[in-house]
C-alpha cells in the first residue's frame, strides 16, 4: 500500500515543483503557482512530509542510504506546510519570506525523487 502512494505523491511534486522550476528557466510550459492553489499546496507539504517521515521510519531497519536525506527532507517540507498554515489561521505572527515559493519548488522536486525512488526500490 505505502509503495503506490509514494509513486503518486512523487508525481504531484514532481510535477507541483518541476513545473515552477522549469519555466523560471525559460521554458514555457502550463503555469503551475503557489498563489492559484494556495492552502491545498501547503497541506500537500505537510502530507508529503509526514509521508516522508514515514517512509524513513520504514526504512529506517534497512540500511539505505537514502534514509537520512528523507528524514531530513520530511521534517523541512513538513515546516514548510506547517508554517503558512499556521500563520494563514493566526496560530503564529509570522510567516516564509517572499523567496521561499522557489525554495518549496525545489523541495517538492526533491521530495518527487526521493518518494519515486522509495516507491520503486524492492520492484523486481
Amino acid at each position: 500500500m505505502r509503495k503506490p502512494v509514494s509513486i503518486v505523491l512523487a508525481l504531484i511534486f514532481l510535477a507541483l515543483g518541476l513545473v515552477p522550476l522549469l519555466n523560471s528557466f525559460g521554458m514555457h510550459l502550463p503555469a503551475i503557482n503557489a498563489g492559484s492553489f494556495g492552502v491545498i499546496l501547503w497541506i500537500l507539504a505537510v502530507v508529503g512530509g509526514i509521508w516522508l517521515l514515514w517512509d524513513a521510519a520504514a526504512e529506517s531497519g534497512m540500511t539505505s542510504p537514502m534514509t537520512k536525506p528523507t528524514l531530513i527532507l520530511g521534517f523541512v517540507l513538513l515546516a514548510f506546510g506547517l508554517i503558512p498554515l499556521l500563520h494563514s489561521f493566526g496560530v503564529i505572527g509570522f510567516s516564509l519570506p517572499a523567496f521561499a515559493g522557489i525554495i518549496l519548488d525545489v523541495l517538492l522536486t526533491i521530495a518527487g525523487f526521493l518518494l519515486l525512488i522509495g516507491g520503486f526500490q524492492g520492484f523486481q
